[in-house]
């Protein structure tokens, strides 16, 4: 069973979706109590909040170090 979204002319999103692609939710839902702040492109505005980890990587003859960043506006599990 497909379902046509009734969405605003500036969406990027598709406005039909099909039920049988949905997945089951497993887990706690995660709300947030406020809004986004959005960009004035209309994109969600990120900036970095703390940095969870650290490590060094080797990329090829160089020592790279990569971070986990948790952003604004956004829930801990989604930190990159």
């Amino acid at each position: 069973m497909a379902y046509k979204l009734t969405l605003l002319g500036n969406s990027r999103l598709h406005p039909n979706f099909n039920v049988s692609k949905l997945k089951k939710q497993v887990g706690i839902d995660q709300v947030q109590s406020e809004l986004p702040i959005l960009d004035p492109t209309g994109c969600i505005s990120k900036e970095p909040l703390k940095i969870l980890d650290r490590r060094i990587e080797k990329k090829g003859q160089r020592a790279v170090i990569e971070v986990l960043v948790e952003w604004t506006n956004s829930f801990p599990k989604n930190a990159t």
